[in-house]
């Protein structure tokens, strides 16, 4: 695939995925998701669809072809739709990157790997500039594994008979120290990819921790950890009888207590509502500390009534268009909000002070100190102290204004995950759908070993996470914990022959969909065609920018013979240059790491639209057809006999 097919995949997926929580966007997606009458008109996502009905929605993927569609279409949409609705907070008002965006990013550079794969192929033969430009060893005294050999073992997947030799050398013994290449280079792949994904989500991303909340993701996965009952897990277990385990399963999590007090919580939603509910206590101590320096202060109550405002009483569309102004006007996102509101009220602005404070110019900011306090109008001379353009009154409104989206965003993830029995309906269903998987795999393998493995793992992975680790501890970390998985793979491999057969139809199913011989959309032509409806100049700024981006990648993998080097930098620029509100209350608008940029605002103005129609219209389509359609409904299997109580 050229550079310019896979930077609009890029972009394209980029806006597909964030745009998933634009109401309705889901319904677009297609079967088996309902049609929602309300957002009739909301923008569709084709790469994303032809990927979801390549590979997850397909008769193949065991569980999920006996979902029923009321699974989808009631249950998991019903949830996504809710958070969708919720306007949940984002990562510009917050002034950093927040978990969620982060995650995001990485689920993009995720699906564009995929993409790649499914639209641009593998090659079936290795050319001479494959041959030329990669090294036959990874970097001498590295843990990388060789990009060709790796690449050789793509093929060797795709092409040949690459599973069924993993599944036989899985069968004969849980070691992998005797895999012959380049199966063993594949393997270690995998773990080096591991390990610099976890070290990206928990060290390498620079997320900001919020001042409320005192920590990171660390921090959140801790609290997971530390809520789950482990040792009455693994006792569960234990049980013989697969139905057994089943049902005690649900009853440990899905079970509601009988209550005098009303509706009681089973143990998924007291976990789930204790995690939100701390971070609900936290913003609650950061709202009350500020509130108790600032209450008497009539201009900082009005800059709380519009923060209160924004959060409260905007939908997201007002929203966007506050932070556009704030972009446009390179003002903070508190600023503008203040401003925003006494328009709202039919007051007029405040009167900005000169000399604008830009965090960079000296003189400038002197000016500022001197004239911030003082306001040209007699609204509030005299009673105030607190000025809304200087920089510590930023900072505090910022404070308070992360705290107030924080606090409403759990509060309407509790009401949805919690307060509602949906998710704990989908999770019945699940267990329904997956019990022949639990029977085999059950009696194949030895689940409460496997959990105090993972219980161990994590144990370890937070350690290292909450002190900063480098990425060699997190390789270290993944190379420890690589037999623990392999030998739960191995027991499954040899003991559940038709369980094991079944997931491979279903691999086979999915590396098809990376032979040349299956068709597709053209992306390279479709791309080729989007680029030539654009006028000269328009050309030429989107060549300058594509050269600039790909330089920029070059240079962050300049010297790495990893195949993981090249998603990571994707992910390592799109974080990067996220932008976020300004730092003071006049300045320009922050990337999250200073000095990192995309580079590709225009490619994606004018030629990702042109793309992602001419993508839609292409007549070799990845979305599912009518007789496909039908025929899956007709074969779909309905588990509602055998609800587990």
């Amino acid at each position: 695939m050229d550079s310019l097919a896979s930077i609009l995949l890029l972009l394209e997926l980029q806006d597909e995925f964030s745009g998933l929580k634009i109401p309705g966007r889901l319904a677009k997606l297609g079967y088996p998701f309902k049609p929602n009458k309300k957002y009739k008109g909301a923008d569709a996502s084709p790469i994303i669809q032809t990927l979801l009905d390549r590979i997850i929605f397909t008769d193949t993927l065991p569980g999920v072809n006996r979902a029923p569609p009321e699974f989808w279409s009631d249950h998991l949409q019903v949830i996504l739709e809710a958070m969708s609705e919720s306007n949940l907070s984002d990562s510009y008002d917050h002034g950093r990157v927040s978990k969620r965006k982060m995650l995001g990013f990485a689920m993009v550079t995720v699906l564009h790997s995929l993409a790649k794969g499914v639209f641009g192929k593998v090659p079936e033969f290795q050319d001479a500039q494959e041959e030329q430009t990669t090294s036959p060893d990874g970097d001498e005294g590295s843990q990388q594994p060789s990009q060709q050999k790796v690449k050789e073992a793509y093929r060797l997947l795709v092409y040949e008979d690459g599973v069924d030799r993993m599944v036989e050398l899985l069968r004969e013994s849980s070691s992998i120290d005797n895999w012959p290449e380049p199966l063993s280079s594949l393997l270690a792949n995998a773990r080096y990819t591991m390990a610099l994904l976890l070290h990206f989500v928990f060290v390498g991303n620079n997320v900001g921790i919020s001042a409320n909340l005192n920590q990171g993701t660390a921090g959140v996965v801790e609290r997971i950890y530390t809520s789950m009952p482990w040792f009455l897990l693994r006792q569960v277990v234990r049980v013989g009888n697969v139905g057994s385990l089943v049902s005690g399963l649900t009853r440990l999590f899905l079970i509601k207590p009988m209550s005098w007090f009303g509706n009681s919580r089973n143990l998924l939603q007291s976990i789930l509502a204790g995690i939100l509910n701390a971070d609900v206590h936290h913003a609650d101590s950061g709202i009350d500390s500020i509130e108790l320096d600032w209450d008497d202060d009539p201009l900082w109550l009005e800059q709380r009534d519009a923060l209160l405002w924004y959060v409260e009483d905007l939908d997201r569309i007002q929203q966007m268009e506050v932070r556009e102004k704030s972009l446009k006007k390179k003002t903070n996102i508190c600023v503008c909000i203040l401003q925003e509101y006494r328009a709202h009220l039919n007051k007029p602005p405040l009167p900005v002070p000169s000399g604008p404070a830009t965090g960079n110019d000296s003189s400038d900011s002197q000016q500022v100190e001197a004239s911030e306090n003082k306001f040209d109008d007699d609204e509030f001379s005299g009673q105030t102290t607190f000025s809304p353009f200087s920089e510590e009154c930023v900072d505090v409104s910022m404070r308070y204004l992360n705290a107030l989206l924080i606090k409403r965003d759990r509060k309407k993830l509790t009401k949805i995950l919690c307060d509602d029995d949906k998710l704990s309906e989908a999770v019945k269903v699940i267990m329904n759908v997956f019990c022949d998987f639990l029977f085999e795999a059950h009696r194949a393998a030895d689940f409460s070993r496997a959990i105090y493995d993972y219980q161990c793992f994590l144990h370890d992975l937070i350690a290292i996470a909450k002190k900063r680790a480098e990425l060699p501890e997190f390789v270290a970390l993944v190379d420890k914990y690589a037999p623990c998985f392999m030998r739960f793979v191995h027991c499954l491999v040899k003991n559940a022959p038709d369980l094991c057969k079944e997931w491979c139809v279903w691999y086979d199913h999915c590396l098809c969909q990376f032979r040349v011989q299956t068709k597709l959309q053209d992306v390279s032509s479709c791309a080729r065609k989007a680029f030539d409806s654009l006028d000269d100049e328009s050309r030429e700024r989107v060549k300058k920018e594509i050269a600039a981006y790909e330089a920029a990648l070059f240079e962050r993998m300049k010297g790495s013979g990893d195949v993981a080097r090249e998603w990571l930098s994707h992910l390592s620029m799109m974080h990067g240059s996220a932008t976020v509100t300004p730092e003071y209350a006049f300045s320009e608008p922050r990337r999250q790491v200073p000095g990192c940029e995309f580079g590709l605002e225009f490619t994606r103005e004018v030629l990702v639209p042109v793309f992602r129609e001419l993508i839609s219209k292409d007549p070799v389509s990845g979305t599912i057809s009518a007789d496909a359609l039908a025929k899956k409904l007709d074969t779909a299997a309905v588990i509602t006999s055998n609800d587990v109580d």
